[in-house]
């Protein structure tokens, strides 16, 4: 079996499984959403990601985008980084291993989001799968046992506007970033 497939069956596994937060039955009230979040999700969501970023910027290049070679050489690096640093997780990684990995992660896409706002537009889509991840991100956090979020209040307003991501919580959006085509 390759990574590919493997990717595949434990996404399938992992979304048959996942059920959103539901009352409880002491009348304690509703539980918290994000922790049903598994760490097979959360190690998933980072792969996704890391996959749906890099496909923006192969998008932006496709579509002969006037990014300056200084912006272009900008991201390109911020995307290697964030591949390298997912690359970094494998199925078998703990939530300690993913922590520090997600924090490296969104420090990167707090320095990616000001430098590629401005071009999303030029995409029809791009934006919205931005969005996606970022609303996603939640939702890896309590995977991986996070309490504290590494996200600046700039890269949180980018799920903000968009339809797409807004009617979904931080589980939904995961699991629509999980199940997003990659090329």
């Amino acid at each position: 079996m390759n990574r590919r497939q493997l990717l595949i069956t434990t996404s399938a596994l992992a979304l048959a499984g996942c059920q959103p937060g539901t009352p409880t039955t002491s009348g304690g009230g509703p539980t918290n959403p994000l922790s049903g979040v598994t760490l097979t999700q959360a190690l998933q969501g980072v792969a996704a990601l890391s996959a749906q970023a890099q496909a923006i910027y192969q998008q932006l290049v496709a579509a002969g985008m006037k990014i300056g070679s200084g912006t272009a050489t900008t991201v390109q690096t911020i995307l290697t980084q964030i591949q390298n640093a997912a690359a970094a997780l494998t199925p078998v990684s703990t939530a300690v291993q993913g922590q520090s990995v997600l924090q490296q992660v969104e420090s990167y896409i707090n320095t990616l989001i000001p430098i590629a706002q401005p071009f999303l537009a030029m995409i029809p889509g791009a934006g919205s799968i931005l969005a996606i991840v970022v609303a996603a991100l939640p939702a890896i956090e309590a995977g991986f046992n996070m309490v504290v979020s590494f996200l600046t209040p700039a890269t949180t307003a980018v799920a903000a506007p968009s339809p797409t991501a807004a009617a979904l919580n931080p589980v939904a959006a995961l699991d629509k970033l999980i199940a997003l085509p990659r090329s």
